[in-house]
């Protein structure tokens, strides 16, 4: 399997046939949070550990760790974007 990433949202893959699995989405952990955001979010950087663990970053300065199994994001960053 392989991750995708662009505006707000990451796409889980079987890189077999092609087949689409899941979303990992900026969008909806923002809203399960409360947060309302009226730009998009693109995302920029992707990178994966042997434990599991996804990092994306986005040009909005926030960073989110995720679980690659499940697509559960456990963990967020904000910092003032370059």
């Amino acid at each position: 399997t392989f991750l995708s990433g662009a505006a707000d949202v990451m796409k889980k893959w079987q890189a077999r046939d092609g087949r689409f699995l899941k979303n990992f989405s900026h969008l909806q952990q923002q809203q399960q949070q409360q947060q309302k955001s009226s730009s998009t979010t693109i995302v920029n950087a992707l990178a994966i550990n042997d434990d599991g663990v996804v990092v994306s970053g986005s040009d909005d300065g926030r960073v989110h760790f995720w679980d690659y199994h499940s697509g559960y994001c456990f963990q967020q960053s904000d910092t003032i974007a370059q």
